[in-house]
């Protein structure tokens, strides 16, 4: 590039953001070819027209014909959860920037669900108070993979070579075997877990006891267990440690802190420990997060009945988060959100995992009305790859 006189040359972020950008703008989500040219200057081939296009706007967008409603397979009940039909469990968000269909019901008669990853072209997740890890294809058909802890508060992820780890008292492979030495660093269980491409896996936890909601839990931390098996605390002071994030480039940690109403960032450095914390968005409602290819975050809102938002407050509420905390988008549920997750053929499917809440004081009674299911809503940013 040099010897043709290139100055400099945009980053591979830059130009991803740039793209999307265009793409957004235009109102074009899937079936898409994008050649990209490297000139010293505007360049303008037959066909083209240089003047700019007017961009379109939220009503513009708002006319476009919906997606088709979800296809309808087999009926019945496969593995432990049920085959959903075209019921539509949400509402749309109001500025339509970023989703592309209405919300619609995928499976439903869970325990409660927690955890979602989207692995190997299903949606998989942790089915707590049912001791089980349950994969979910994207018609609905659910299957029982793997035991894992009974009980509350735990969560599950793959190392780079594919192994699934997964927490809860411990930290275990699928055989029960420990991984790293996290009872020498902290005395309770740990719960939320996020693996980096290299290995680096980063899990939270606090004193607290699902089943008795009181008293409230202590302050949490973050450990960081090295891929040779170091194991040591790296943040301490997070007000209910929730759900985690890596964001696209690698550099950043991201940790919902429910109680706080923020979500907070940490530099992640070369040995995988974490400095320079930050805030990163606040007045969220954050518990189990995702992030997209342009490094917003999915996470719940806090004006949501069951966080105190008044008798005319949705049941639950997603929103699309940029870093300082700028809301692109919103939607609402029929009922509490505390995980979310994108996946999908394209990873642009958002799965909203829902369930209702009666408080930490009755939530083995929630469990067992079995309220759980999971919403998907397609959406035009897709998943990170983390």
């Amino acid at each position: 590039m040099t010897a043709l006189g290139f100055t400099r040359i945009r980053s591979d972020e830059e130009i991803i953001a740039a793209v999307a950008e265009t793409l957004r703008a235009d109102a074009i989500y899937d079936a898409v070819h994008v050649r990209l040219t490297l000139t010293r200057g505007r360049k303008v081939t037959s066909g083209m027209d240089p003047a700019p296009r007017p961009r379109r706007t939220d009503a513009d967008r708002a006319g476009r014909a919906q997606a088709p409603g979800p296809r309808h397979g087999r009926s019945g009940r496969v593995g432990t959860g049920k085959r959903a039909g075209s019921r539509h469990p949400g509402r749309r968000a109001q500025n339509p920037a970023m989703t592309t269909s209405e919300p619609r019901l995928l499976a439903d008669g869970f325990t409660m669900l927690e955890s979602g990853r989207w692995h190997d072209n299903r949606l998989w997740v942790a089915h707590w108070a049912s001791a089980e890890i349950v994969a979910i294809d994207p018609d609905g058909r659910t299957e029982r993979v793997a035991d894992a802890p009974d009980g509350y508060g735990w969560a599950f992820d793959w190392l780079p070579d594919g192994r699934m780890l997964t927490t809860g008292p411990d930290l275990t492979t699928a055989d029960g075997t420990p991984y790293g030495h996290l009872a020498d660093v902290a005395p309770h269980g740990w719960s939320e877990i996020v693996i980096s491409g290299r290995g680096d896996v980063y899990v939270n936890g606090f004193e607290f006891d699902f089943s008795a909601g009181v008293p409230a839990p202590k302050p949490g931390v973050v450990a960081h267990v090295a891929p040779d098996g170091t194991t040591r605390l790296v943040a301490e002071d997070l007000r209910f440690a929730n759900g985690m994030v890596i964001t696209p480039d690698g550099a950043t940690l991201l940790v919902a802190e429910s109680f706080a109403r923020r979500i907070t960032a940490f530099d992640i450095a070369g040995d995988g420990t974490l400095a320079n914390r930050r805030v990163w968005a606040e007045n969220v409602g954050p518990d189990g997060i995702c992030i997209d290819a342009e490094g917003a975050v999915w996470c719940g809102s806090p004006d949501i009945r069951m966080m105190g938002g008044g008798p005319d407050a949705p049941e639950g509420a997603l929103l699309r988060v940029r870093e300082g905390g700028e809301i692109t988008d919103r939607l609402e549920f029929d009922r509490p959100v505390f995980s979310c997750v994108l996946g999908g053929p394209h990873g642009r499917t958002l799965f909203a995992l829902a369930t209702q809440w009666q408080g930490f004081e009755n939530i083995d009674a929630n469990a067992a009305r079995r309220t759980g299911r999971v919403i998907a809503v397609d959406v035009a940013v897709p998943a990170s790859g983390w």
